[in-house]
This record gives structure tokens, C-alpha cells and sequence, in this order.
């Protein structure tokens, strides 16, 4: 007989790691809401490519640029308490061309809002990398479509954005010399150490900062604290939020929101407006990329 054990895949790690220091609380926040029915982020990527595209060698790249970057071969895993990520040596990762150059421009505008809407409902499964898809749309002459959709755990904006410089650099490196072999990038182990580094040295100085307030606070009992300070919500040009104590001037391009009190109220005021943290002008970039239905 043979038991149920044996009829399970084997499943390849290249190697567990530890989470950077943001991911904790976003991997705990995607868990608690897939567990709850709530929203579970995820971000696409909409960009127009007015250009001819080589396919065979934008697949190509991709392949080398998930080959080159850990991250794009990570699941995630909540084991009770022990939070952790593992790498896959290899993963197959989901990569489509369409071909939509028959299409009159409404049907290539609906037939793209509604493959949209349909990758933005069919989300991921965090232990199963990689956490990413790809569609290229070909509209017309030197005129594509890429739709890149990925959890928000693995890449905040920063970084999808240098990994998109990577991936046109190497493009064009494959174009010219289609067997070139670029050179590997930094283990992300790496990038986890920097990044601890960096978040213990802020700690550090947060630390002797406020030890430096409290000290000032003693000499200057007027000296502004979290206990006797009024906030105030601010926000600008771009529809981000910020505290700043009542009293103080704005900044430029900052206006009131109408909305004072103590720091714990400021904050919550604020999570529960500031639900998309991406700036009004990339909002209505992504939004001009991606074709609206028509009204009915």
C-alpha cells in the first residue's frame, strides 16, 4: 500500500530566510485577510509600449530576471507563531502574449478592462511562488500593453520600480547579443542583512533622540510632547496625509483637513482615509493606462 505521504509532491526549496522587516506585518495583514474575507493587496502594473517588442526575448528576460532575483521564486508561509519565506530553485511563472490587433479599439478596450478586473479577482496562493503574472497585449503597429500583477508582499515601489529598470536594461542587452550572460546580482540574504542593519540603526538613533527630547523636556516644561500637543491631519496636492501639531504653519502645498486632536486620533483619521498610499499623479497615470468601460 501506498500511504498518502508518498502520493504528496515533492516540493524543492533552494533555501528558508528570514522576512525583511516590513513583511511581518504585511504577511500577517494578507493572512488575517484571507482568513476574514477582507481585501488582500495586490498591484498591477499597467505600461503602454510604444515600440516594437521582441517576445521571444521579453520572455526571455523575465526568465533570467526571476533566475537572477530570490524574491520572484518566494513563498510565505504562518506556521503559528514562526513566520518565514522559502526560495525555489526554479518556478514556472505565468508569462502570456495576446495578439489583439483585430480588435476595433472598443473591443480592444473592453475585452482589456474585463481581463483586468478578472486578474485583479483571482489573487495568489503565498505558499505556491511565484506570486506574479504577466501579459504582453499586442494592439497594433509598435503598439503593446504589458499587465504585470503581484502581491504587494513581495515588492513595494521602490523596488518594483529598480526590478523594471533591471528588466529593460537586460532587454536591451538580450536584443543586441541574444547569448549574452549578465552578471548575477546580490544574494537577497544580503539585501535582509542591510535592511536589519538599517532598521537597528534607525532604531538607535530614535532611541537617543528621544532620550535627547525627554531631556529637553525637563529643562523647558512647555517643550511639545504626544500627552499635551493638539494635531492636526494634513494633506497635499498629491492626497497624502500627515500629523502636524495645530499650532504650526503648513508647509507648502499643504492644506487642513478639519480634523484635530490628540496624536492617537490623527492616526486613526488617517487609516481610515488614506486606504491607497500611491500619489494622485501615479493613480491617474495607471488609470489613463487602463481603459475604462464605456458608460452604458
Amino acid at each position: 500500500m501506498v500511504s498518502q505521504n508518498q502520493l504528496r509532491p515533492v516540493i524543492k526549496i533552494q533555501e528558508s530566510q528570514p522576512l525583511s522587516p516590513m513583511q511581518p506585518d504585511v504577511l500577517s495583514h494578507s493572512l488575517s485577510a484571507a482568513h476574514s474575507g477582507g481585501t488582500i493587496e495586490q498591484v498591477q502594473v499597467i505600461g503602454t509600449l510604444p515600440r516594437e517588442i521582441n517576445v521571444a526575448a521579453f520572455h526571455r528576460t523575465w526568465e533570467r530576471v526571476v533566475e537572477q532575483h530570490a524574491i520572484l521564486r518566494t513563498g510565505f508561509h504562518w506556521d503559528g507563531l514562526q513566520l518565514g519565506r522559502e526560495v525555489r530553485p526554479r518556478v514556472r511563472f505565468h508569462f502570456e502574449h495576446k495578439d489583439w490587433r483585430g480588435l476595433t479599439e472598443h473591443g480592444q478596450k473592453s475585452r482589456l478592462a474585463a481581463y483586468l478586473q478578472a486578474e485583479r479577482r483571482r489573487g495568489f496562493t503565498l505558499s505556491a511562488p511565484p506570486l506574479m503574472r504577466l501579459t504582453l497585449f499586442r494592439l497594433g503597429q509598435a503598439k503593446y500593453i504589458l499587465a504585470w500583477t503581484f502581491r504587494q508582499l513581495l515588492l513595494d515601489s521602490c523596488a518594483a520600480v529598480a526590478l523594471l529598470n533591471n528588466v529593460f536594461r537586460l532587454y536591451k542587452a538580450f536584443c543586441r547579443e541574444p547569448h549574452c550572460e549578465p552578471l548575477p546580482p546580490r544574494p537577497y540574504r544580503h539585501s535582509i542583512g542591510v535592511m536589519r542593519w538599517s532598521s537597528s540603526q534607525f532604531d538607535n538613533k530614535r532611541i537617543k533622540l528621544n532620550s535627547r527630547t525627554a531631556r529637553s523636556a525637563k529643562k523647558n516644561p512647555m517643550a511639545e510632547n504626544e500627552e499635551n500637543t493638539t494635531y492636526k491631519v494634513v494633506v497635499n496636492h498629491e492626497e497624502q496625509y500627515a500629523i502636524r501639531p495645530a499650532h504650526r504653519a503648513n508647509a507648502p502645498h499643504w492644506r487642513d483637513t478639519g480634523k484635530t486632536g490628540d496624536h492617537a486620533e490623527c492616526l486613526q483619521y488617517i487609516k481610515s482615509f488614506w486606504t491607497d498610499m500611491r500619489p494622485l499623479s501615479l493613480r491617474k497615470k495607471i488609470a489613463e493606462a487602463s481603459p475604462q468601460k464605456s458608460a452604458a
